[in-house]
């Protein structure tokens, strides 16, 4: 099968991630709405538990499985019930573990949410995990089509359950959680259907290689500890606001973060395209000038971006979630620079990964978690939601310098050339507006 071009693969990622944030921002907002900022903490919480087993205990298995595919070294049905045998043990540690910490710190951590609903979480264990390893072949075969429409059915499914179990029979939090879990098994099921149909992938035709096994874990492992930094980054926030103030708190942080975190759209879908792209590629002038030109417009697109929804912050959020989340306005207004300079992070992340030294990554994200939750321990007890977010933007800024030092060091590239907008990119949008205003005259008329 012909691998698809690296512009269209972005751009039809970059238009499945629009989809899926306006139906995932729908489904936020209906949830939000619904239950209020105290169920919506706890909401929160709760789906943070499974979310926070699948990032430790995953151990860059996807990563590691879409590296190597796309290198071309590995048998896929091999492969794939290597994968599947794999997150059978780990799913196992992972319900042990959980159940644990559901035990033990539910109380200090988790808000004190019903034991009954954090063991249903628990159980989507398994299909996350197996979900997060076997899309690493999709995107390890840069099939982004398949990719692409697991995750959207995924968000489909999620809202439509949403609609149903919360607003027409009124589940409340347990509907939430049921739309939470039944949108994940699709999803896998789905994922095993696609898979199955497009790449012939059969478990009965592979054999369980421990040598492929011993490769995954070595190069994954160090893709996995930075990202579990880069998750705990994202929400050690809302553990630290649990245990200092409450579930309201959290739900009024999550509102700002799921707002916020849309800015990240763009940068989200190059990455996930870059990684196996620059993988396959062996040409250094070409990584080089790939991941430039993206880098230095993610950042002037987020910077555009940023300022308008930073003007309009207090606005989106009474429009969006109501004036039960007004609090919301000035934390995401806070949050709003770290987002920015963390879109850029995430390309120059990818680039790194893709020339295989993830352990780069790991060691910035390792040192920017310690900052990260060091500052909002100080931060949340003095100044409480906004110490938070403060705590935060410092956190992504110092990600920011870290992975560009790093990366000029790696290309010998100026600054500039992967920072700084130049003649030729305005020029590109210019020639690209006064196009779609010329298609949008001839309509008209």
């Amino acid at each position: 099968m012909a691998k698809a071009s690296f512009a269209k693969n972005t751009f039809y990622t970059l238009v499945r991630m629009i989809v899926g944030i306006v139906i995932s921002l729908v489904t936020t907002i209906l949830i939000a709405r619904l239950l209020g900022p105290e169920g919506q903490g706890l909401y929160s919480l709760i789906i943070l538990l499974p979310s926070m087993l699948l990032t430790f205990m995953n151990l860059g298995i996807g990563v590691s499985t879409a590296y190597y595919v796309g290198k071309d070294e590995v048998d896929l049905h091999t492969v794939y019930k290597t994968n599947i045998l794999s997150n059978i043990i780990l799913t196992i540690l992972s319900i042990i573990i959980g159940v644990i910490f559901v035990l033990f710190f539910r109380e200090q951590f988790l808000g004190g949410a019903p034991v009954l609903l954090l063991l249903l979480a628990l159980s989507n264990v398994p299909f996350l995990l197996l979900n997060q390893s076997l899309q690493g072949i999709f995107q390890g075969k840069q099939d982004f089509e398949s990719f692409n429409v697991t995750l959207i059915i995924g968000h489909i499914i999620k809202l439509i359950a949403v609609i149903f179990l919360l607003v027409v029979f009124d589940l409340g939090l347990n509907g939430a959680i049921y739309s939470y879990v039944i949108s994940n098994i699709i999803v896998y099921i789905l994922t095993i259907y696609l898979l199955n149909k497009k790449h012939g992938a059969r478990y009965k035709l592979g054999t369980f290689s421990i040598e492929l096994f011993k490769k995954t874990i070595v190069y994954g492992l160090k893709s996995h500890l930075s990202n579990i930094a880069t998750f705990l980054n994202y929400r050690a926030a809302l553990l630290l606001l649990a245990f200092f103030i409450n579930p309201i708190a959290v739900g009024i942080y999550v509102a700002a973060v799921n707002v916020a975190e849309r800015l990240w759209v763009v940068s989200q879908a190059i990455s996930s395209v870059l990684f196996p792209k620059i993988t396959s590629l062996t040409d250094e002038d070409s990584r080089n000038k790939i991941t430039s030109i993206l880098s230095r417009n993610i950042l002037f697109l987020s910077i555009i971006f940023g300022f308008a929804l930073f003007v309009l912050s207090d606005l989106a959020i009474t429009i969006l979630y109501g004036q039960k989340y007004e609090e919301a306005g000035l934390v995401l207004m806070l949050l709003i620079p770290g987002i920015i300079l963390g879109s850029n992070s995430k390309v120059l992340s990818n680039d790194i990964a893709g020339r295989g030294m993830p352990e780069i990554n790991m060691y910035i994200s390792i040192l920017n978690l310690v900052i990260n939750v060091v500052l909002n321990i100080i931060f949340i007890p003095k100044y409480g939601l906004s110490g938070s977010a403060i705590a935060t933007t410092i956190a992504y800024g110092f990600d920011f310098f870290a992975k560009i030092i790093m990366f000029k060091r790696i290309t010998h590239l100026p600054y500039r050339e992967f920072l700084i907008i130049t003649k030729e990119d305005i020029q590109l949008y210019i020639k690209y507006l006064k196009k779609m205003t010329k298609k949008i005259k001839l309509k008209t008329n």
